[in-house]
């Protein structure tokens, strides 16, 4: 492969692992105060340049015979046999295994434990002994109530060989010398068929009730197949017909909130803005437990809502608007400030703004608490230490002083350098053979049938 030379690689890990340390200020839009109420042409003008603010999205009133499984389990029935029949077959799941709650105490010497041990045998409290002798306080040397497969297994049979309140001997794991004591147990036990039958019959009734949905949605389809509309075979199966007034794209309705009882997952919404208006839909299965069949009444499409319609969210815009315009007048006046030897904390205190120092950080890697954006350090790397450089982040503008400069030196970071070369020579191969193909294929051109291609794939 290609090798990347020397000073390139040095001149390249430089300029990526150089350090950079800023003060900072941050000024956000909601402390700027004295907005003035808009007038109108204010409203007229805001209104007409940001049409996208106030485009209402394309709604669609639509008729759905909604089918869920849920909505069958009434009219299923679950016999004693048909309980007594699964409890064999799942019985295993009513097991529930003994369960311990222990303590433990671990170091890595085995003298140590056994010192520990002894001191215990001879009456000592065990989390006292704990934090004495080992350091360890009452939340560490908590197990918890754990069953015997949830130990380690060098431990699990000490575990659960001990008395309540008993202790064990020093017992060796990967861990260290661990001596366990155990503060309660609970008997395992196993629900009779007649304790689990509340949840086998459940899950017989929903295992029913999703055949019975099945074998209803081919009923349905058969009577729409046949000519029936919607009404009808909604009367015809005795059901109730979803009647939605306007919903768009993402299922909200034109006061923006969620449409209740739309069909589970997002087939419903992907039918209904696929499906011609006044055109009725294919039956199609939500989920596992759900079907549904829709017509499409009537499409709105989308439209930039009337000033009048809007009022109010035009107000607003206009004021965040105006916030953000006067939070980056503050921005620029203060980085001004500063260029001309103010200090930020004086500032900070003066507009009672936020201010902070970020840690080192280079062009690649800023500590995501430094409150910085990425084009704002995209611009400290780009002027002079003591120069300062604003930019939004959030809602708000942060204002940075470049304060320190660390330049990275190659003669150090051995395996740094290495990786850097390591990701030159890559690219530095990609790159060649790139341009190797490109001449071979200017050299040999290569006609390309792209529906055979489509026809067998």
């Amino acid at each position: 492969g290609a090798a990347a030379p020397k000073p390139l690689v040095d001149a390249i890990y430089r300029h990526r692992q150089e350090k950079r340390t800023a003060e900072t200020l941050y000024i956000s839009d909601s402390s700027m105060k004295g907005i003035a109420e808009p007038g109108s042409d204010d409203l007229t003008k805001f209104h007409g340049d940001n049409p996208d603010q106030f485009t209402a999205p394309e709604y669609r009133e639509v008729t759905v015979l909604n089918l869920r499984a849920k909505d069958l389990e009434d009219e299923v029935s679950v016999t004693e046999e048909e309980i007594a029949d699964l409890y064999e077959q799942r019985q295993d799941e009513f097991d529930t295994p003994e369960m311990r709650k222990l303590r433990q105490i671990i170091v890595p010497e085995e003298d140590k434990a056994k010192e520990i041990h002894k001191l215990i045998a001879e009456g000592g409290d065990f989390a006292a002994t704990a934090m004495e002798e080992a350091g360890l306080d009452e939340k560490t040397i908590d197990v918890g109530e754990v069953s015997k497969t949830m130990l380690l297994a060098e431990l699990a049979e000490q575990a659960f060989l001990l008395p309540k309140e008993g202790f064990s001997q020093p017992v060796q794991s990967p861990l260290g010398w661990h001596i366990l004591r155990v503060d309660s147990i609970t008997p395992a036990h196993k629900q009779t068929a007649k304790q689990a039958s509340a949840i086998l019959g459940a899950d017989i009734r929903r295992e029913k009730s999703i055949d019975a949905l099945f074998e209803l949605a081919n009923r349905i389809d058969d009577s729409l197949g046949g000519g029936s509309t919607l009404e009808d075979a909604a009367q015809e199966h005795n059901l109730q017909l979803q009647q939605i007034a306007a919903v768009d794209g993402r299922g909200t309705d034109t006061a923006g909130k969620p449409v209740a009882d739309l069909p589970p997952g997002g087939k419903f919404l992907r039918t209904a803005f696929d499906t011609p208006e006044t055109e009725s839909s294919l039956m199609t299965e939500a989920d596992s437990e759900a079907y549904f069949v829709l017509r499409v009444d009537t499409v709105t499409p989308s439209a930039v809502q009337p000033l009048d319609e809007v009022r109010a969210k035009v107000i607003a815009a206009w004021k965040a608007d105006q916030r953000a315009a006067k939070a980056k007048e503050t921005a620029e006046a203060v980085a001004e400030r500063i260029r001309s030897g103010a200090q930020i904390a004086d500032i900070a205190a003066e507009i009672g703004a936020e201010a902070g120092t970020t840690k080192p950080f280079t062009r690649g890697k800023v500590d995501p608490d430094s409150g910085l954006s990425p084009k704002v350090v995209q611009d400290i790397f780009k002027v002079k230490d003591g120069d300062a450089v604003l930019g939004r982040r959030g809602q708000g503008y942060v204002v940075a002083l470049l304060t320190n400069i660390e330049k990275a030196n190659p003669g150090t970071d051995s395996q740094g350098v290495k990786a850097v070369e390591a990701d030159l020579s890559r690219s530095l191969s990609n790159d060649i053979q790139a341009q190797y193909m490109a001449s071979l294929q200017k050299r040999f051109p290569v006609d390309i049938n792209q529906r055979a291609i489509d026809e067998l794939f």
